[in-house]
């Protein structure tokens, strides 16, 4: 009787312990990597971003908004992303998915402001546009030195959570291996005791 409680008192402390470390880790790595996804999906849309930037090279954003709107769809299928040309005022001139002319003014998007600001902007919120969550980035178009227009990129964040999706299963199923070879090692050191 002695020995079989002593057994209960160690076998389910110790693999309390265990769990909760295993626990503690896996839902750090879980964290750090979905992180490091949308750091690098941050990253992505600027670098994606950047090069529409360079294509507008010679064009005057209001003169040139047809050309610039081709462009921009042209660029959009090519890489799968969605792009947006909008001018300070918060006026839509051009992207690849939408009409721009029946797109609402977008000076209050966060985004958008910090790029007039002079800064690279980012965002994650639901497109009433396209009916999905999208990661937005956006960085200023700058003519002898003042800021003329935002360049903003996005993609479906259903896109990061798919790929994300396949570490979180191996993070998941690495836990609960562990967690069973914890409880067995347990088991047998409390029985040793």
């Amino acid at each position: 009787m002695a020995r079989r409680s002593l057994f209960w008192q160690l076998f389910p402390s110790y693999a309390l312990v265990v769990l909760l470390s295993v626990a503690a880790v896996a839902w750090f790595i879980i964290h750090s990597v979905k992180d490091f996804y949308l750091t690098r999906t941050e990253q992505d849309l600027e670098a994606r971003a950047l090069l529409v930037k360079s294509q507008l090279a010679g064009f005057g954003l209001e003169s040139d908004a047809v050309q610039i709107d081709t462009l921009c769809k042209q660029l959009g299928r090519q890489t799968a992303t969605r792009i947006t040309i909008v001018l300070v005022s918060g006026e839509v001139i051009a992207d690849s998915d939408e009409d721009p002319a029946k797109m609402e003014n977008h000076a209050n998007r966060p985004e958008i402001a910090q790029a007039v600001a002079g800064q690279f902007g980012v965002a994650t919120r639901y497109s009433h546009t396209l009916f999905k969550t999208m990661m937005y980035a956006a960085i200023p178009i700058i003519e002898h030195d003042r800021v003329i227009g935002v360049v903003r990129t996005s993609l479906p964040i259903a896109d990061v959570e798919h790929a994300f999706g396949s570490v979180y299963t191996h993070v998941v199923t690495g836990v609960l291996l562990i967690a069973l070879l914890a409880a067995i090692v347990s088991y047998l050191i409390s029985r040793r005791v």
